[in-house]
């Protein structure tokens, strides 16, 4: 497993763009998958630019541009059927014009590692390139992306809706919906402008004016389905951004997606074991919607996939 926590404290004012709660999500996701998941430290590498006030695993290092990278080039390396991999962002998202013509919106998704400022943005074409694209067939990798505009931000080709009585999935590349209500003191993970060559305003706003600054196209696919089996539940849609909130977790700040991620898992009123990748997605946006946040999480895929399949790390 990679699991990145980035709160950008160090480069950052908290009123503008410093987050509190990704390191606390990171350190809950390990403990999660050690807990329920059977990983044991060795199998986890974890990025974090602060020092946990509860540390669940050890500290590799921080979450700078090259260390994300090795981190998921590390991940992927050696495996084969059998294998199953997690990858966890927890930080600030981002829009960037698209330059191949893959994004129906005009518009790349991208993540912010902690040196962004000199290094520049992780793009979803990269993330794709790496964690995705070399898989062989019988290994499954599940991601977790709590950021802003993440819906798409690993370039999978299929986004899956609850209500689609099939349970296929379907190439929509943009999900209607609003951007996130703050819950209690609640900052949403986006930074108002980004200072970064190429990189759009984030934000709802900014996404319309970039839809009419970028004139939409028919995206082209040209990135082939993967052979193995790629799941990536993402915070929000790409048009929405996830909160930074401690409405959920009485004093401690998490991501609202992650927090409820990990809650449908422990506290879902039966055994994880029981979840389909449908009645999962429902329940993590039943809490969602029960602490009335607008953010929408998605679940999206590399290959088809029959929402009725048995959900499964």
């Amino acid at each position: 497993a990679l699991i990145v926590g980035i709160n950008y404290s160090s480069v950052m004012k908290p009123s503008s763009g410093a987050l509190n709660g990704c390191v606390n999500d990171a350190m809950m996701i390990a403990y999660l998958l050690k807990k329920n998941f059977g990983f044991t430290d060795r199998d986890i590498s974890l990025l974090a630019d602060e020092k946990p006030a509860a540390p669940t695993v050890a500290v590799a290092g921080p979450p700078t541009r090259q260390n994300i990278i090795t981190g998921m080039r590390h991940l992927v390396s050696g495996v084969g059927p059998g294998d199953s991999l997690f990858f966890h962002f927890s930080g600030h998202g981002a829009q960037q014009r698209d330059t191949d013509g893959d994004e129906d919106d005009g518009l790349d998704e991208t993540i912010l590692p902690l040196d962004y400022k000199s290094k520049g943005v992780i793009v979803d074409d990269e993330i794709y390139e790496i964690l995705v694209r070399t898989l062989p067939a019988g290994v499954r990798l599940t991601a977790v992306m709590d950021c802003c505009h993440s819906g798409t931000g690993m370039d999978l080709a299929y986004t899956h809706h609850v209500e689609d009585g099939t349970g296929r999935g379907q190439t929509m590349r943009v999900v209607p919906g609003e951007a996130s209500t703050r819950g209690v003191e609640s900052n949403d993970r986006f930074i108002p402008i980004l200072l970064v060559a190429g990189t759009i305003m984030a934000g709802h706003a900014a996404s319309s004016s970039s839809n009419k600054k970028y004139k939409k196209k028919k995206a082209v696919r040209k990135k082939p389905d993967p052979v193995a089996d790629v799941f990536c539940f993402s915070g929000c849609a790409d048009n929405q951004t996830s909160a930074d909130t401690n409405a959920l977790a009485g004093n401690a700040t998490t991501g609202a997606m992650t927090y409820s991620f990990i809650e449908a898992i422990e506290k879902g009123g039966h055994d994880w074991h029981s979840f389909t990748y449908r009645s999962f997605l429902i329940a993590i946006r039943k809490k969602m919607k029960e602490k009335r946040f607008k953010q929408t999480p998605q679940l999206s895929s590399g290959r088809p996939l029959n929402l009725d399949t048995p959900f499964r790390i």
